[in-house]
């Protein structure tokens, strides 16, 4: 049984852009064959024509596999035009499984419960409570704070909008602590203390492999033993 590699959505869709122009260029092809074949002329068929017809027929279909054969290895083992390469571009129904929001079309519920209350969380890939990549935004209120914690796997994180505040330690301390703006991306290994808090309204995005749990440092910080 073969084996397929598993890879990051982002080469998938990179592997399927190589492969669509095959795709086009063999469509094209069937749909010129079909052409020419509609444009063959027409015979008279007398008496000993009808009686071989069963013959011919049989004959017909061989050579239309024959042909579809060849023209398929042609296109299989010839390599996509580069110019083709580069300006081809998935749309769903090419890609499949692909997927296109804008920020207004992203759907916001309420924050995991391992946050503190306030938060507002959409989720684009995966579960971040189930095995795998996922992809999560969470939108934070002014003056959010998230007590001290770490995560038992790395998670990456990329501030979307406003400004998030992040700092290393066992406990929050808001007089200490990096300024991310908009654009920042910061990479949280595993097991490392950390906490975080915002001055504005703030769009933050996490993408990881889960399960995604935090930790925090202080029992007592965990919403859910309030």
């Amino acid at each position: 049984m073969t084996t397929h590699r598993v890879v990051w959505r982002d080469e998938w869709i990179g592997a399927r852009r190589q492969h669509l122009p095959r795709e086009k260029e063999l469509t094209r092809l069937r749909d010129q064959l079909s052409r020419e074949r509609r444009d063959l002329p027409h015979t008279v068929c007398d008496h000993q024509s009808i009686q071989g017809g069963s013959h011919m027929r049989t004959s017909y279909r061989r050579a239309r596999v024959a042909t579809l054969m060849i023209v398929t290895g042609l296109i299989v083992g010839s390599p996509a035009p580069a110019q083709e390469q580069k300006t081809t571009r998935p749309t769903v129904d090419e890609a499949h499984q692909g997927m296109s929001l804008t920020p207004a079309e992203l759907t916001w519920t309420a924050g995991p419960p391992m946050l503190p209350p306030g938060a507002r969380m959409a989720l684009i890939e995966g579960g971040p409570d189930k095995p795998g990549p996922f992809t999560f935004r969470l939108k934070l209120p002014a003056d959010y704070r998230i007590p001290a914690h770490w995560h038992p796997r790395k998670t990456t994180v990329t501030v979307i909008s406003g400004t998030f505040h992040m700092g290393h330690g066992d406990k929050l301390d808001t007089a200490n602590g990096k300024v991310l703006p908009a654009g920042s991306i910061f990479e949280m290994p595993a097991t490392i203390h950390h906490f975080g808090w915002t001055s504005e309204e703030t769009i933050i995005q996490h993408h990881g492999i889960g399960p995604f749990t935090m930790q925090y440092l202080n029992p007592a910080d965990h919403p859910q033993q309030k």
